[in-house]
């Protein structure tokens, strides 16, 4: 299967979404710096795209459509502010700028971990050796 940005924008979002549904202050937290951090810049890039497909646009409105639908659900005081003020951010797009933020800086030593974590990884899905790190 191959990931495109729709398919990671949306899957951060459905995970922002359980962690937001929870109810929980630190969960709530994370949720919307997931959000604010890279489910929004993305929404907003790709609103502005003008190849975008059919299909990717239904993804756009989707993800829209779900966090308006959450002003229909049950939940605490400081949870409905929370989304009142963090709303406006997805279903607006208008931005004339969009902020994006650097990828964290990895360490030197640790570069060589990730790469034997992504190898491990890939054997782990198609159970062959695909890359070896020395």
């Amino acid at each position: 299967m191959t990931w495109t940005l729709y398919d990671c924008v949306q899957t951060l979002n459905e995970s922002a979404s359980r962690l937001f549904c929870s109810g929980e202050e630190d969960k709530v937290t994370e949720a919307l710096a997931v959000m604010d951090e890279s489910v929004i810049p993305c929404l907003h890039l790709m609103s502005r795209d003008p190849a975008l497909s059919q299909e990717d646009r239904e993804t756009l409105e989707s993800i829209r459509s779900h966090w308006c639908c959450c002003l229909s659900h049950d939940m605490d005081e400081s949870l409905q502010v929370k989304l009142g003020e963090f709303l406006p951010r997805v279903l607006d797009c208008s931005a004339e700028t969009v902020v994006l933020k650097d990828p964290p800086k990895i360490q030197v030593h640790a570069a060589h971990d990730l790469c034997s974590r992504l190898a491990a990884l890939m054997e782990s899905i198609h159970s062959t050796s695909v890359v070896r790190v020395k």
